[in-house]
C-alpha cells in the first residue's frame, strides 16, 4: 500500500506557520497543499528529484507556494529540477522499509506483551541477523557516494567502515547526491588539494567528508587556495 510520512508535529511546525502567514491561508490549508505536493512527488520519484520548476509546484498547490517552500527550506529548484531536501530520510524506499520493520516489531511486542521477554529477544536477533531486513536501513546513496569518489579521486576507497558510513550519512542530510558529485569533481582541479602545498599533502576521502571541510569546498573556499602553512587542518582526525 502506498503511503507518505506525515509527522504528528507537522501542524505546529514553524515552517507551516510561515507558509500560512505568507500565503494568507490557514494552517490546515497549508498542510493540505503540502500533502498534495508530497503525494505527487512520492508517485513520481524515488530520491526526491524531479524535472520541473516553480510552475509545476504551484499548479499542484496554489500560486506562489513554491517560492514560500523554498524560503522555509522545504524545496529547491536547481537547474530545471525540483528537489525535496531530506526526501530519502522521510519518504524514500529505505525510510519506508525501516518504518514498516519498526511497525512489525511494535505489533509483535503488543501481541506478546504478557510473555517473559524471550520472544522479543528472539525477534530482535532475527531482525538483526536477517540481511534482507537489515539492508532496508542502508541508504543506497552511501554506496553511490563511494562509487562517485572512486570515479574521480585518489586514493580509492576499499573498506566502507562504520565511521565512513556515518560521515556520508551526515553529509547526505544536507546535500543531494548531485551536489556531492559536483564537489568530488572539483577536487582534481584544485592544486592545493593535490599536493601543491608546503607539506606535499593530498586530501583523501576521510578529510573531505568532515563537515567543515566539505562545506568550505562546496562553497568555493578552496578554489583559490594558496599553499600557506595554516590554510588547512592537516593534522585533524581522519
Amino acid at each position: 500500500m502506498a503511503w507518505i510520512k506525515v509527522e504528528h508535529t507537522l501542524f505546529s511546525k514553524v515552517e507551516v506557520f510561515q507558509l500560512a502567514s505568507k500565503l494568507n491561508i490557514t494552517r490546515q490549508e497549508a498542510i493540505g497543499h503540502l500533502v498534495n505536493f508530497w503525494v505527487w512527488a512520492d508517485q513520481n520519484t524515488e530520491d526526491g528529484r524531479l524535472i520541473g520548476d516553480r510552475k509545476v509546484v504551484d499548479t499542484l498547490t496554489m500560486e506562489n507556494f513554491a517560492n514560500e517552500l523554498i524560503k522555509v527550506g522545504w524545496l529547491d529548484i536547481i537547474g530545471g529540477h525540483i528537489e525535496i531536501p531530506k526526501f530519502l530520510l522521510h519518504n524514500g524506499a529505505s525510510a519506508k522499509r525501516r518504518a514498516l520493520t519498526a511497525q512489525r516489531v511494535a505489533n509483535h511486542r503488543k501481541r506478546n506483551s504478557n510473555n517473559d521477554g524471550v520472544t522479543d529477544k528472539l525477534l530482535y536477533n532475527t531482525i538483526l541477523n536477517n540481511k534482507d531486513i537489515n539492508s532496508y536501513s542502508e541508504d543506497p546513496n552511501i554506496e553511490k557516494v563511494k562509487e562517485l569518489w572512486n570515479e574521480s579521486n585518489n586514493p580509492k576507497i576499499k573498506a566502507m567502515t562504520n565511521k565512513r558510513k556515518k560521515a556520508i550519512k551526515a553529509i547526505l542530510k544536507d546535500y543531494h547526491i548531485d551536489q556531492i558529485t559536483e564537489v568530488f569533481k572539483k577536487i582534481p582541479l584544485i592544486p592545493f588539494l593535490n599536493g601543491d602545498n608546503k607539506y606535499k599533502w593530498k586530501c583523501d576521502f576521510n578529510w573531505i567528508m568532515k563537515p567543515d571541510n566539505f562545506i568550505k569546498l562546496e562553497e568555493g573556499g578552496y578554489d583559490t587556495q594558496t599553499n600557506k602553512e595554516n590554510d588547512f587542518n592537516k593534522w585533524g582526525d581522519e
